[in-house]
């Protein structure tokens, strides 16, 4: 049993990073059960059987253990050689064409383990590494994402917004300063008929906090949010506003909340069961 292959500088050819150069080499006169326990020792699906020459003259993979081991005789399987079971001749792959060579033998032959060589002799000096066709079919695969991600048009990223409309200045600060700190984009909202008319068509949230409003405005201002297609919601700590505003409610798009506010409800309202994009700047 020898040490497993030293890495070797890449060339950084397309796809060589996923060739394994944690190859492990074994001579034919190798135990079967030293080979099984070695390549749980380092965690590979395959071995290389040389001579002393270092040449390279077998393989032994996984599948050859499963397939093979199966057929010897049940009293000495483990302490066998490896050239029982090990298959050749190897199916050598070159390193400037590896892909293709790869691709072509599993179609005609069904290998799986391709050693790559740097130079035509099967020689241990001139092996890179090992490769299975998985990691060919990983490559292509991240290949095809690679591809798909940078083809697909580019997304843009913005803070949710909200407006604010308030009776009060202080109330509107309030109100920024606590979604501000959330991550949404806060607009200040001071005429909601124009409001209204300007946005009536884009879907965005409008927070309307009724206190310190007079009963005349209350009415006149509820209708007025209600039948904006923006979805809505009322805020106030008057357990009286909600039978005038629930005459009007679609309970769609609009939400009654109550003081103290629930911001973390409010937050999941708007972002997850709204999923409001950004409001548009005029």
């Amino acid at each position: 049993m020898s040490e497993p292959l030293p890495s070797k500088e890449s060339t950084h050819k397309p796809g060589q990073k996923l060739i394994n150069s944690n190859v492990v080499f074994v001579n034919q006169d190798a135990l079967i059960q030293d080979v099984v326990l070695e390549m749980i020792k380092n965690n590979i699906s395959s071995v290389l059987v040389e001579e002393p020459n270092g040449q390279i003259v077998g393989i032994i993979t996984e599948r050859d253990i499963v397939r093979k081991f199966t057929l010897l005789d049940m009293g000495d399987k483990l302490t066998r050689t490896v050239s029982t079971i090990m298959t050749r001749p190897v199916a050598f792959v070159q390193l400037e064409d590896f892909r293709e060579q790869i691709v072509k033998l599993h179609l005609e032959q069904r290998i799986r383990h391709f050693p790559v060589l740097s130079a035509k002799e099967a020689k241990r000096d001139n092996l890179v590494g090992i490769i299975s066709i998985t990691d060919v079919a990983r490559f292509y695969m991240l290949e095809d994402k690679d591809r798909k991600q940078a083809q697909a048009p580019a997304k843009t990223t913005s803070k949710p917004t909200v407006g604010v409309l308030t009776s009060t200045r202080s109330f509107t600060n309030s109100y920024v300063a606590l979604f501000n700190k959330l991550g949404f984009d806060t607009r200040e909202v001071t005429d909601l008929h124009q409001f209204a008319s300007d946005h009536n068509a884009e879907k965005f949230t409008l927070i309307l906090d009724m206190d310190g409003y007079a009963d005349k405005d209350i009415h006149n201002l509820i209708p007025v949010a209600v039948k904006a297609k923006f979805h809505l919601i009322l805020t106030t700590s008057k357990p009286s506003l909600i039978p005038v505003f629930k005459k009007y409610m679609d309970q769609e798009r609009q939400e009654i909340a109550m003081k103290p506010i629930d911001i973390s409800y409010l937050s999941w309202l708007i972002l997850n069961k709204w999923h409001m994009p950004s409001l548009s700047k005029k």
